[in-house]
């Protein structure tokens, strides 16, 4: 009887250890099993399409608004004209996109489909057009700015980084306005004409020379005084170089004398990039 339950005392014992085993290899698959999940979800993330994702940022805590990083610049394009699609933006019936010019130029009927399109707008695209942040196309030339695809456009026609061209016809320089100053100022520092701002320049002006170049001492602005012959005389006008800011300009007094008579012109430099 003792060995029997010496016997019984070990029996009780090892069927503890065989239901803590069981217990411990449960939990360890419940931990794999949550582990491979989490795996497995990275590795669909990792290896996700980048035309089909968006890559979304949330200003720090206290601020409620968030916008949308587009990975892909074509993908809110318009199938027809492969422009930006701006609002409004229609669907057909079968969920084809179009901007509203494209819909007027395909006469309301859609190109894939054939079927209505320029009645029913889509307002999910909209919402994601309007919450999408993306770069200016000058970022190579300076600007760092993130900003919303809706007016981008906007935003680009005003870049202070958009790229201007030396005026020089055998330089092939583009870069942004101060770096084109630099570059005027260094290497064709012989070819322009220093000055500065609210002072009389005196130009001597031959009937057939096309341009005179000039550049502010201070700022190193670049100007252009553009000369055309004309039937009845000569046309003349300034440009500056450099992008088209709304805040900036700059006026000038022409005056022209010939044989002891004058004429004086008033007139706003044309802002050009090239």
């Amino acid at each position: 009887m003792a060995n029997a339950s010496c016997f019984s005392k070990d029996y009780k014992d090892w069927a503890k250890i065989r239901d803590w085993q069981k217990d411990l290899a449960r939990l360890c698959s419940n931990q794999s099993t949550k582990r491979r999940r989490t795996t497995s979800t990275v590795k669909k993330e990792e290896g996700a399409s980048p035309s089909k994702v968006f890559g979304c940022s949330a200003k720090p805590s206290g601020e409620s608004s968030t916008f949308l990083t587009l990975t892909d610049p074509d993908l809110l394009d318009c199938p027809i004209c492969f422009d930006n699609l701006s609002t409004p933006v229609f669907q057909c019936l079968n969920g084809h996109l179009a901007c509203s010019s494209c819909c007027l130029k395909v006469r309301n009927k859609c190109p894939t489909c054939s079927s209505t399109i320029g009645h029913n707008r889509c307002r999910p695209i909209e919402k994601v057009i309007e919450s999408v942040k993306t770069s200016c196309q000058y970022q190579k030339h300076g600007c760092a700015e993130m900003v919303f695809r809706c007016n981008k456009r906007d935003h680009e026609d005003l870049c202070i980084y958009a790229p201007c061209s030396c005026p020089l016809p055998n330089c092939d320089f583009v870069g942004c306005s101060p770096k084109l100053s630099l570059h005027f100022s260094t290497t064709h520092s012989d070819c322009a004409n220093r000055f500065w701002f609210d002072c009389r320049i005196p130009i001597s002006l031959e009937l057939q020379k096309k341009y005179f170049i000039l550049q502010e001492e201070q700022e190193g602005t670049v100007f252009v005084l553009n000369n055309r012959v004309e039937n009845l005389g000569n046309a003349i006008n300034v440009c500056c170089i450099t992008p088209s800011l709304p805040k900036r300009e700059f006026s000038y007094d022409l005056l022209a004398t010939n044989s002891g008579r004058s004429v004086k012109l008033q007139s706003f430099a044309e802002l050009v990039r090239g």
